[in-house]
């Protein structure tokens, strides 16, 4: 068990997620939409056509939007009916950028009923574990607020969450990997959360996720992003509402991208500029804003914790750390393990 053990967490560490095949849970779900994408996408008129289509199909006295002020989810949001259910999550614990600042401005555009959803350190407290035993695995943050989102969708009498996940790897959204060619060993760090031998005393890594894609004279990034990439972001929406009871509802995950992305664009600031140009069409006025990544209360709420450190990690493991997320990763995985050997 330890050798296993260590493998997950080194794998986990580095990567925020675990292959299938090393999971301590093998008999756990697969997260998947069970979605072959079938529809090509080669300008805006076949992506707005799609879209008309799928969104007319929608019962909307039963499904609502996770809304969070990207263009991804403000363009579905454009096509709802005026007094459907919008859904954000805030963080009272924290000062600053407040996403559901946004969301409400769009919703109020769009005539929708916006429902903020509250998150704290007792949600991460309440609902973790719960999670965690489900998905087999440790959690991204997101996860905690899209279950606390989905089981509030529920009193609503909804059913379903419409998301815009999916819009980053079929618009172009990953402007900061996309803007360059990487060299492996490059693309590996740049892509590495937390090195397992910084924090583990014994340390057996794995590199399954980056070396199936490893070429010369550069690393095939869009073969990880549209397997690996895709496919683990997926689990951190679907652990939640699957568990929570909620269908998910992804448009994006239909499409299969025919364009060109220019890279060109993402020096003047902007990314997604078909997506962009669909939003204009069907709407009658420009998106405003551009795509980050929103700060979660990770430093706030680690502050509250005084779990011990499992003896597989050095006691000073934290202070090697300098982001917010290396440490929210060491802190799930820490509560994992924990899981894992009560669980054997």
């Amino acid at each position: 068990m330890n050798d296993s053990l260590e493998k997950c967490v080194g794998c986990f560490l580095r990567y925020r997620s675990l292959p299938h095949e090393i999971s301590p849970f093998p008999e756990k779900k697969v997260f998947s939409m069970g979605i072959t994408p079938n529809v090509e996408i080669h300008d805006e008129n076949d992506f707005l056509t799609f879209l008309d289509s799928y969104m007319q199909r929608i019962d909307f006295n039963k499904t609502g939007i996770m809304l969070s002020g990207g263009i991804d989810s403000v363009m579905l949001a454009a096509y709802m009916p005026k007094g459907s259910y919008a859904f954000t999550i805030e963080y009272p614990e924290m000062e600053g950028v407040d996403e559901a600042e946004r969301a409400k401005y769009y919703a109020d555009k769009f005539g929708l009923k916006l429902i903020k959803v509250p998150v704290t350190f007792e949600d991460v407290l309440k609902y973790q574990d719960t999670l965690m035993e489900a998905k087999g695995q440790p959690l991204a943050t997101i996860e905690i607020g899209i279950y606390k989102m989905s089981l509030e969708a529920k009193k609503y009498g909804l059913d379903s969450l419409l998301t815009g996940m999916g819009g980053d790897g079929l618009f172009g959204g990953f402007f900061n990997l996309l803007s360059k060619d990487w060299k492996n060993e490059e693309f590996v760090k740049r892509f590495t959360y937390v090195e397992p031998s910084l924090v583990m005393k014994k340390p057996i890594d794995t590199l399954s996720f980056f070396e199936k894609y490893y070429g010369q004279p550069f690393y095939n990034m869009n073969g990880f992003l549209d397997d690996i990439e895709s496919e683990y972001t997926l689990s951190y929406f679907l652990n939640p509402t699957q568990t929570a009871g909620i269908k998910l509802l992804s448009p994006y995950e239909h499409c299969i991208r025919k364009f060109e992305i220019d890279r060109e664009t993402f020096k003047v600031g902007l990314e997604k500029i078909l997506l962009r140009k669909s939003f204009y069409k069907h709407c009658g006025f420009e998106f405003e804003g551009r795509k980050f990544a929103f700060p979660r209360p990770t430093e706030y709420w680690l502050k509250l914790y005084d779990e011990k450190l499992d003896d597989m990690f050095y006691v000073d493991s934290y202070d090697k750390l300098t982001t917010p997320e290396q440490k929210w990763v060491l802190y799930t995985t820490n509560h994992f393990v924990g899981i894992l050997k009560n669980e054997f």
